[in-house]
């Protein structure tokens, strides 16, 4: 068991702590993000989507709307080959989630995914790397508001 003087936000058990909290979530997003939040809806640490039995759940580290936004932040201290996949799934399921049957699409929430990672996901020595759907032909944002944010803190 590490001390307190030991845990860095990378531990599992601090972030979790931390972003519990909403104040300090709030400001967190804030920083990372560079925008005002007004207002947090609901936060849920450990927050757990099982839609279908036969399906593959996901647990979101942290999981916060405020202001018409739904934010998935993700802790990742171990290089994986699939977290682009992953974020994709999240995204999938935080719209199932939040989408009630007979609803319109447009009620779709803006949704970010956000992977705070101790290592550089695509090599390039990019601090930070953010991801939106563009149109192939125009390069024009489809305007889908999913959007994918990687930190780079490593």
């Amino acid at each position: 068991m590490k001390l307190w003087k030991d845990l860095k936000l990378t531990d599992d058990y601090l972030f979790s702590q931390i972003m519990r909290e909403e104040d300090f979530c709030k400001l967190f997003l804030e920083m990372l993000l560079g925008i005002k939040i007004q207002k947090v809806v609901y936060l849920e640490a450990q927050k757990e989507v099982n839609l279908f039995p036969q399906s593959k759940g996901i647990r979101m580290d942290v999981y916060l709307e405020g202001d018409g936004e739904i934010y998935n932040i993700e802790m990742q201290t171990v290089r994986k080959t699939n977290l682009v996949k992953r974020m994709r799934y999240y995204h999938s399921a935080i719209d199932v989630d939040s989408l009630l049957r007979g609803n319109p699409y447009d009620q779709l929430k803006k949704s970010f995914v956000i992977f705070i990672c101790n290592f550089d996901l695509c090599g390039d020595g990019f601090p930070v790397y953010e991801s939106q759907t563009l149109w192939k032909q125009n390069g024009k944002e489809i305007g889908d508001e999913q959007i994918k944010i990687v930190y780079n803190v490593g």
